[in-house]
């Protein structure tokens, strides 16, 4: 019977040992995938195209509320990237690269800032 026992036990806390390094890769999965959206989103905003040409005063009004609003978007995005990259699973550290991006995120949002404030 103590045989049995131990035995279990093992077998108890391989079980909790296995679910909890499942558990634990979920979690960074799941910052990964919002680590890819937040690049996709900030790819998105850096890439879109103006789609107002022209040289007359409704398309020049046009064009600027447009690059104010992908200002705002930029830094929409930068912003999520920031939080995202700042609240990273486990307290575990970012590497120099990503340390970089969070330090450009943060300021494009303090050089945005006066632009998109009404």
């Amino acid at each position: 019977m103590k045989r049995f026992i131990i035995t279990f036990s093992a077998v108890l806390a391989a079980g909790a040992i296995i679910l909890g390094a499942y558990l634990a890769w979920v979690r960074l999965d799941r910052w990964e995938q919002a680590k890819q959206v937040c690049y996709a989103e900030l790819n998105a905003a850096i890439e879109a195209d103006n789609p107002y040409s022209g040289s007359d005063l409704s398309s020049l009004t046009a064009s600027i509320s447009w690059q104010v609003k992908r200002l705002g978007r930029l830094g929409e995005a930068m912003h999520a990237l920031q939080t995202v990259l700042e609240h990273k699973p486990f307290g575990l550290p970012v590497g120099f690269a990503y340390t970089a991006v969070v330090k450009g995120a943060v300021a494009l949002a303090k050089a945005a800032r006066p632009l998109l404030k009404p």
